[in-house]
């Protein structure tokens, strides 16, 4: 196979995981890693594979895919994602794979041929206001080395997804810090 135009440099790889041992593979192959908070939101998983990553390739470019939701206050944003849930299907074999639905969930199972459990379980949204939302991303950049942030924003409503979108701009957060005469 060819690639026409041929690209000035070859692309940068991106090892997407959930857990230490991604991010373990992701430094022995020297790629970036991109841990997927909106799959596993547990704190000990990812402080750990942010800790792995960064022994194992302490320049390497680690990012986080989060699941995020703004809006124009606080609560408004909170009760938008407080009924969402995600299902965990754990297999016999160790593997757990995470889905959006039980009928997922039980497919995927049935489709593994093994013993599997299924836990359903809230997912985890980092919801709020703008600033609410920089200032843990911040966190997270601070304390974390993490240098990129991916939004998952898993909200039905177009216009809500939309709007969430606008008030996590970079434009947005110039507009209303010329409100307030802060730059």
């Amino acid at each position: 196979m060819n690639v026409t135009p041929e690209p000035p440099e070859n692309p940068r790889y991106y090892l997407l995981g959930a857990s230490a041992k991604s991010a373990e593979i992701a430094a022995k192959f020297g790629w970036n890693f991109v841990f997927a908070k909106f799959i596993n939101s547990d704190s000990t998983a990812w402080t750990e594979a942010a800790e792995v990553y960064r022994s194992l390739s302490p320049n390497g470019h680690f990012a986080m895919a989060i699941s995020v939701f703004a809006a124009d206050h606080q609560k408004e944003a909170e009760e938008r994602v407080s009924d969402q849930m995600i299902y965990k299907v754990a297999l016999e074999s160790g593997r757990i794979a995470t889905v959006n639905s039980l009928e997922q969930a039980e497919g995927f199972g049935i489709q593994s041929g093994q013993a599997y459990e299924i836990r359903k379980q809230k997912l985890q949204t980092l919801a709020g206001t703008p600033q609410y939302i920089h200032s843990v991303l911040k966190y997270y950049h601070e304390h974390y080395g993490v240098k990129e942030f991916i939004f998952h924003t898993p909200i039905e409503d177009r216009q809500a997804r939309k709007h969430s979108f606008h008030l996590l701009s970079s434009a947005h957060s110039l507009k209303e810090k010329r409100k307030e005469n802060v730059f």
